[in-house]
């Protein structure tokens, strides 16, 4: 059993995670392909699963100390980024056509409430915000089981979820809240019974983990070699290789055999920041390039990732991580 809860195959993968979707988001801005660095989301929600029932283990956690926990570390600088979205797109209004940015759209951003944005069912002001509209579910449906026993903490996530995806495949639903029946909602449970097999001690054999590392990597490559989309098959293309990579890391870190390496540890600590921050920075740093009378694409990708990488990272020792410090943590008792 780890006596930690700082597991570094996983914080690693948080920032790899979070390199993923900014590439991603990068490359669509310069209308390249990199359809696969979608599924950095996928190894989010795989991380989120696993880490709810991982930082829970041997607790006994009251249903108040873990909202307020998931508050503490997801809500404040979430606000903050959508309000300075807000700010962005009165001073930038031509980057952000179409979008509705009204009171009723900012109350519901701001307290995770899906609604049509974009003509996007469940997309906030923060775009990429529509994932802890799906998060902020997970985590209330865990809260119901958090402070029971440990079959408990399993059985009854299991059950809801499933439930909701089994909704969604026999109704088909097409408002908004449709969102909130997302078959990704799996990957959070998968990533629950990881937690789980991993604590129980049922993941070990380093070589086996690697294989699983390998295998991940194949498969995200053959993805993006052959153009599988996101919307077709997601929990197939990019769910399960998702599942393998965390799988196998956690396999690997059961033997110790994942070394320390601080730069990689600071960009999973950041790994949130980078997530919320950077597609702001794409408008900030195209209306200056308009500005400036550049071109399109006169930053090559690369460039800009390294541009949005560095402002996110300052995001984080500036804004998140000196908030974070101010705002006092739920006692869990062990």
């Amino acid at each position: 059993m780890v006596h930690t809860h700082t597991i570094i195959g996983i914080q690693y993968l948080r920032g790899f995670a979070a390199l993923m979707v900014l590439w991603f988001h990068v490359c669509a801005h310069y209308h390249k392909d990199f359809h696969i660095g979608q599924a950095g989301v996928d190894i989010f929600f795989i991380i989120s699963g696993f880490m709810m029932w991982f930082t829970t283990y041997g607790s006994e956690v009251t249903v108040t100390s873990f909202v307020l926990k998931r508050l503490r570390r997801l809500v404040p600088l979430y606000w903050i980024v959508t309000l300075a979205t807000i700010i962005v797109a009165h001073a930038i209004p031509e980057s952000y056509s179409g979008i509705r940015m009204g009171t009723e759209e900012m109350f519901k951003s701001l307290f995770f409430i899906p609604y049509r944005n974009l003509n996007n069912p469940g997309w906030p002001i923060v775009l990429q915000g529509w994932t802890l509209n799906i998060e902020m579910l997970f985590y209330l449906i865990f809260a119901l089981a958090v402070s029971k026993r440990p079959w408990q903490r399993l059985l009854i996530p299991t059950i809801i979820l499933t439930s909701l995806v089994v909704i969604r495949a026999i109704f088909h639903p097409s408002s908004a809240y449709a969102l909130w029946t997302s078959p990704m909602l799996l990957e959070l449970l998968a990533g629950l019974w990881i937690g789980f097999a991993f604590t129980s001690g049922w993941l070990h054999h380093s070589s086996a983990g690697l294989a699983l590392i390998v295998a991940s990597v194949i498969i995200f490559t053959f993805c993006q070699w052959y153009g599988v989309p996101a919307d077709r098959l997601r929990l197939i293309y990019f769910g399960i290789p998702a599942l393998a990579l965390v799988t196998g890391c956690l396999m690997v870190e059961r033997n110790k055999d994942i070394p320390k390496i601080a730069a990689l540890l600071f960009l999973g600590d950041a790994s949130y920041s980078i997530y919320l921050w950077h597609t702001l920075t794409i408008v900030i740093v195209d209306a200056m390039e308009r500005r400036l009378g550049m071109s399109d694409g006169i930053m090559a990708v690369p460039l800009l990732v390294v541009v949005l990488l560095l402002a996110s990272l300052l995001g984080y020792v500036l804004i998140e991580r000196p908030l974070l410090a101010k705002i006092p943590r739920p006692r869990v008792h062990h």
